[in-house]
């Protein structure tokens, strides 16, 4: 291969790189995290549906803290469709250390648009819980 062969080839692996860079950051320019919704509580026993809400992005999570976890106490989250009535995603987290209390707190992502409820339900005693729902766009 001759050297002008090369330095072609070398300018257009650049230029494609180039290319492609600027591609990602111009689709990615302005997108934020916006807030679909969110809801918080301090309750012992509690078993709730979320309104619907509409995700038209490409990405979107499911956030949730709490305070206080207290020994044997749970929560599971549950995401569907509205209108396949699928699961979606399952999180659930529970105390199980004994008579330790601790704090708990995480992140699910999500990668499907579309029409969504959450159904929500605590068994136990849980101190200032909070679940949000944000859109990445």
């Amino acid at each position: 291969m001759k050297k002008e062969h090369v330095v072609i080839i070398a300018l257009v692996v650049l230029l494609v790189i180039v290319v492609i860079t600027w591609t990602i950051t111009n689709q990615q320019k302005g997108k934020q995290w916006v807030n679909v919704g969110s809801w918080n509580e301090q309750q012992t026993e509690y078993n709730m549906t979320t309104p619907q809400f509409v995700i038209t992005g490409e990405e979107w999570r499911v956030e949730w803290a709490c305070n206080q976890i207290i020994s044997g106490s749970h929560f599971d989250i549950t995401i569907y469709d509205v209108y396949s009535g699928n699961v979606i995603k399952e999180i659930s987290t529970t105390n199980m250390q004994g008579d330790t209390d601790f704090t708990g707190s995480g992140e699910s992502y999500l990668n499907t648009k579309g029409r969504f409820y959450i159904k929500f339900f605590i068994r136990g005693n849980l101190g200032n819980w909070r679940i949000s729902v944000s859109e990445y766009r």
